[in-house]
């Protein structure tokens, strides 16, 4: 955690303490929807990463190969997915 975050949750408790429950009520919302809004961004950032592109590319050559080898099995809609793991 980085300085500027520390000094916010402290800032935070702080004030949190002299503010009404509707208040914090208020600031926690904030903050969370914030947090939700940046992780996202940050898993886009993380999927589109040059890392993970390569990655997916690969596994899914390597994926077709096993399916064309007959290393997979066919689920249909509506089968038990048990099957599929014995």
């Amino acid at each position: 955690m980085n300085e500027q975050l520390q000094h916010a949750i402290d800032r935070t408790q702080e004030v949190g303490l002299q503010w009404s429950n509707e208040a914090q009520n208020v600031l926690a919302e904030r903050i969370l929807k914030e947090i939700e809004e940046i992780e996202e961004e940050e898993w886009e950032k993380l999927l589109k990463s040059s890392e993970s592109v390569a990655y997916w590319a690969k596994r899914s050559k390597e994926l077709h190969e096993e399916h064309k080898e007959g290393k997979t099995i066919e689920w249909k809609p509506g089968e038990s997915f048990e099957a599929l793991f014995q």
